[in-house]
């Protein structure tokens, strides 16, 4: 017999598998025949874990719930743009019985009379006395002084 040769000659694995398999009658079974859902005793008993219990179910996935949009406060209507102080001058007042008048010198240099109540430049003349008059605007209020004699302008 030479080095490296088999007496027998090769045959198939699967005739020899065959050949192997006993031939007793509903034990024999052909590996041509074999499913993966014949041997689900491989799946339901795994050979490599301990207790040949199969593994756990995974967890069910969690699903995040959608993003939620946050909307901002509603901060309300926007605030009035305030109007800068009239640039008319007041000069004078004339206050007598019901009758209340703010005198000014407007912007051409010519003399503006306006009532109380009345507006100027987006000013109300909320009220007029004896050496100043009060102005509003959208809640705000300026006040404005006669000069006192003398008094640099």
């Amino acid at each position: 017999m030479s080095r490296g040769r088999h007496p027998l000659p090769v045959l198939p694995v699967m005739a020899l598998l065959a050949a192997m398999v006993p031939t007793a009658p509903g034990w024999a079974v052909s590996i041509e025949t074999l499913t993966l859902d014949g041997l689900s005793a491989t799946r339901d008993r795994p050979l490599f874990v301990p207790s040949r219990r199969p593994p756990p179910p995974p967890p069910p996935a969690v699903v995040a719930p959608p993003p939620v949009a946050v909307l901002p406060a509603d901060p309300g209507p926007p605030a009035p743009e305030p109007v800068a102080p009239p640039t008319a001058v007041l000069t004078g007042v004339i206050v007598g019985g019901e009758t209340r008048i703010a005198v000014f010198r407007g912007d051409d240099g010519k003399p503006l009379t306006v009532r109380q109540g009345e507006e100027i430049q987006g000013w109300t003349v909320a009220e007029v006395q004896a050496r100043s008059i009060t102005l509003e605007q959208n809640g705000e209020t300026l006040e404005l002084a006669l000069k006192t004699p003398g008094e640099a302008q």
